[in-house]
């Protein structure tokens, strides 16, 4: 992926960009980016998934069942070792 930089840029751009940057909550050179997207007409690039949605839902309940079940130890509470 390339670089590039911008040089003097006026005040009033600047500003602008900066304002745009702080109302949308992203980097300026997201907002850049964004708008030369916009500009050229394509599509931005979709953002890569940080989450699991590519799991979820993906267990049966039977192996949900078990899997619940394998946690059981886990919420007893030892009284002898809070002592």
């Amino acid at each position: 992926m390339k670089s590039i930089t911008i040089y003097k840029l006026d005040d009033k751009l600047a500003d602008k960009l900066e304002q745009l940057s702080k109302d949308m909550g992203l980097s300026q050179n997201k907002i850049i980016k964004k708008l030369l997207y916009q500009a050229l007409n394509m599509d931005e690039e979709p953002a890569p998934k940080r989450d699991l949605s590519c799991v979820m839902g993906s267990w049966s309940q039977p192996e949900f069942d078990e899997f619940e079940s394998s946690l059981s130890a886990f919420k007893e509470i030892d009284e002898d070792l809070w002592r």
